[in-house]
């Protein structure tokens, strides 16, 4: 005997009853088979200490997923940062060398105007002191350190008493 499945339609029933095959219920899906035949319990109705323990282990795995989601983000937020730091202090640096080599420009200037009109010899000194300052300011830019024969910075006693020794002065008149 053979067991055919049910069909909707008359026609097909009446060919089936015709060929001798016996009906069946029909059955859509493996599942509602199943459960049609209470061969195993249904998936929402199993409560168990395994359960809880797959739940909890889902959880763990989820928070771990996040916090290494949350890492990455920090790392790549805190490369980013050093990455815009880095561009600030070159662009500061390339800023001072440009400043450093204007100043080095204008100082050429004065000199040479002040040498090509004559100046006083006071003030074509000054003006050569401003040109090695400025120079040697420029130097120590490119080449990380002072240079030797850079001219000392002027100390703070030095500046008072320069500053003491004008006031007496404009005193004494």
């Amino acid at each position: 005997m053979s067991v055919v499945v049910w069909r909707k339609t008359a026609t097909d029933r009446a060919r089936m009853r015709d060929s001798g095959a016996t009906e069946v219920a029909p059955s859509y899906h493996p599942c509602m088979a199943a459960q049609r035949r209470n061969d195993g319990p249904r998936p929402e109705r199993i409560k168990s200490a395994d359960a809880e323990d797959d739940i909890r282990r889902f959880a763990q795995l989820v928070k771990a997923s996040e916090q290494k989601a949350r890492a990455e983000r920090d790392a790549e937020r805190q490369r980013l940062v050093e990455e815009r730091r880095v561009a600030d202090e070159a662009q500061a640096e390339a800023r001072r060398f440009d400043d450093a080599t204007s100043a080095k420009e204008r100082a050429a200037r004065t000199l040479k105007e002040r040498r090509a009109r004559g100046a006083s010899a006071g003030s074509i000194a000054e003006a050569e002191g401003a040109y090695k300052t400025a120079l040697a300011a420029l130097v120590t830019i490119e080449q990380g350190e002072a240079p030797d024969w850079a001219p000392a910075a002027p100390s703070t006693e030095a500046t008072e008493a320069t500053a003491a020794g004008a006031d007496g002065a404009t005193a004494d008149a």
